[in-house]
């Protein structure tokens, strides 16, 4: 008996039920139209963040009373399942626009064989009353929510938006090439020594359909709140910061092998601090975040110290996903000017504020599209500037890119919601300069992998055997096979 309820639960790992899932609810997904999106994105003037899907078009939103089953349990609580897919998608993530769940509640997203899967998320996400959650890289997906008895009157829940994925995240590339072949792994030796700011960096989607890169960066009162620099272009509003997923430790597990980035160490949501008022090529491109909440100390993260100073450095380096891939890194030993976003060293345009820095070529690696907001640090391993744009390439490696000041950032117009000083230097020190810190208390830079493979609560992972008993067995075995 034992090894026939086994062998149920490994033939619903492996998804081999058709009986199983054909009795939830498919709700099947409108076309998507992307070549007219990316070509409307390309007539768009400045820089963008990356692109990586498209919401579908939806009649109506979708709630727990229009869409899906419903199944009461022997101990009174209940189960809502809807399976949604998107033909043709090499992910789908959602973006649940009203999120209020009672406690106890539990959701879960997974692909509909079970082998990836993000939750629980509870009510500790209520807090921005919705929720955006990490990729499930198949075209079919399933959404179960667990209540306790007596608990549905509480629930409020809308899923607003399905986006449907055409790139990136591992997926054979049918619209344009992964990131170029000059590009750099951090766990080359080119890494070695900047373990610790490859740890800071992380790549993040916004609204579930764009990509950007960021850093969490050290303030003066060495607390260790969560705050994620990044460029303007990538989050200009209160209203976008809500929708961003962070993703840590996106990284190959060998120099120059082959893409596999672990996407188990997510996490949703942040708050916008402080901008460049929508100033992208005017003003300096920042963004700073407050991330909903503190990385798992699983990720091992560090907080990456920064240099406010007016100065151009010789030589920087800078860490990144380029077209969303996993993070790479680039190096340039010559100086570094200061001008205006798109000025060169010898350009006239000297009535524009010298809001940025120029790297003129990279002599390892360059950036590309998914770039957007990683940081340059100097020498010193402090955070000089974040990526506004630019042209190299690995087919144009000796083209400039301009990264926003953060002498700028500190400054810009002073105010609290325009300047970096408000929130890295609450206590009112005037550093110019401060170190990163390690909330693991680690030491040095070491080489350049860092980071675990461990997921957090509501980060994800692959299924295991115990909690997919939990999340099928539970409402189908009577179904499927009373003995067990």
């Amino acid at each position: 008996m034992r090894h026939r309820c086994t062998l149920l639960l490994a033939i619903l790992l492996l998804g081999l039920t058709p009986l199983a899932r054909a009795a939830i609810p498919l709700l099947e997904m409108p076309a998507v139209d992307i070549a007219t999106t990316l070509a409307a994105d390309a007539r768009k003037a400045g820089p963008q963040p990356y692109r990586f899907a498209l919401p579908v078009p939806l009649a109506a939103a979708i709630s727990p009373d229009s869409a899906g089953d419903w199944q009461t349990l022997a101990d009174g609580s209940s189960v809502w399942r809807l399976r949604i897919r998107s033909a043709g998608a090499t992910s789908l993530n959602f973006g649940f626009t009203r999120y209020q769940l009672p406690a106890g509640a539990k959701l879960y997203v997974q692909t509909a064989d079970g082998r990836e899967r993000r939750g629980p998320y509870t009510d500790s996400h209520n807090r921005l009353g919705q929720l955006w959650t990490p990729v499930l890289r198949a075209e079919e997906a399933l959404i179960e929510l667990h209540l306790p008895a007596g608990s549905r009157p509480q629930l409020s829940l809308l899923l607003g938006v399905v986006n449907h994925g055409f790139r990136g995240f591992g997926a054979k590339d049918t619209v344009n090439a992964k990131s170029g072949s000059c590009n750099i792994d951090v766990v080359c030796s080119d890494g070695d020594g900047w373990g610790n700011e490859i740890r800071s960096v992380a790549r993040y989607t916004i609204a579930g359909a764009l990509l950007c890169t960021g850093q969490l960066v050290n303030n003066t009162a060495q607390d260790f709140t969560p705050y994620f620099l990044t460029a303007n272009h990538c989050v200009s509003t209160a209203v976008e910061a809500p929708t961003t997923v962070f993703y840590w430790n996106y990284q190959t597990s060998r120099c120059g092998g082959a893409p596999d980035g672990s996407l188990e160490q997510t996490q949703s949501g942040a708050l916008y601090m402080a901008g460049s008022a929508g100033m992208t090529t005017a003003g300096p491109d920042f963004t700073l975040l407050r991330l909903l909440s503190t990385p798992d100390p699983a990720y091992q993260v560090y907080y990456s110290g920064w240099d406010r100073r007016d100065l151009a450095p010789v030589g920087v380096v800078g860490i990144h996903h380029p077209n969303g891939d996993e993070k790479r890194i680039s190096k340039d030993f010559d100086q570094t000017y200061i001008a205006a976003y798109g000025e060169l060293p010898d350009s006239a345009l000297s009535r524009l504020q010298p809001t940025h820095l120029m790297i003129q070529s990279w002599d390892r690696g360059v950036t590309e599209g998914g770039s957007s907001g990683s940081g340059i640090w100097n020498f010193q391993h402090r955070l000089v500037g974040q990526l506004s744009g630019g042209s190299s390439s690995c087919d144009a490696p000796k083209e400039p890119d301009w990264y926003g000041r953060m002498y700028q950032n500190f400054s810009y117009l002073n105010t609290p919601l325009t300047s970096l000083s408000y929130w890295l230097d609450p206590t009112g020190s005037g550093a110019e300069t401060l170190d990163g810190a390690d909330p693991n208390g680690k030491s040095g830079g070491g080489t350049g992998g860092g980071g675990s493979s461990g997921a957090s609560d509501g980060g994800g992972g692959a299924l295991g055997l115990a909690s997919l008993a939990g999340l099928l067995l539970a409402g189908l075995r009577r179904r499927l096979d009373p003995a067990c």
